[in-house]
């Protein structure tokens, strides 16, 4: 594993090329077996510490609602045709998705700017901020 890490470092075997040899056969061979068994080990170690630490969880927890939270404006600004991308042709998706991405981008640079001129506006009129509130909002 040590020289096939070394290899894909140094640029003399493509990950491509890799992967491609090791589905090949039906059965793995040992260097496949032997990532296999890595990644269960990378498994479980984050599963056990997913498990044991409290604010990990919470952060994660963070992250995901920050994402669904960018689904659901996604969701809103993109309201034509209840939401779906209608072409039928991969460029005008992409096409589509790119104004999408533009408009959300636009959004949350105006929410940005604005929530730090109420901060601003706040600090100003000598209004204490609570630190876990503003720690939230970033």
């Amino acid at each position: 594993m040590l020289r096939v890490a070394g290899s894909l470092k140094l640029g003399t075997v493509r990950a491509s090329e890799l992967i491609r040899s090791l589905l090949k056969s039906e059965r793995p061979s040992s260097l496949a077996q032997a990532i296999i068994d890595a990644g269960r080990i990378n498994k479980t170690l984050y599963l056990l510490n997913y498990i044991d630490d409290e604010d990990y969880r919470r952060k994660i927890l963070t992250q995901l609602n920050r994402g669904e939270g960018r689904h659901s404006v996604a969701r809103a600004i993109c309201y034509g045709r209840r939401g779906e991308i209608r072409k039928s042709y991969r460029e005008g998706q992409e096409d589509q998705l790119d104004a999408l991405g533009l408009v959300m981008n636009a959004v949350v640079l105006w929410n940005t700017i604005y929530t730090e001129e109420a901060l601003n506006h706040l600090r100003s009129k000598s209004v204490e901020i609570d630190a876990n509130f503003e720690e939230r909002l970033l």
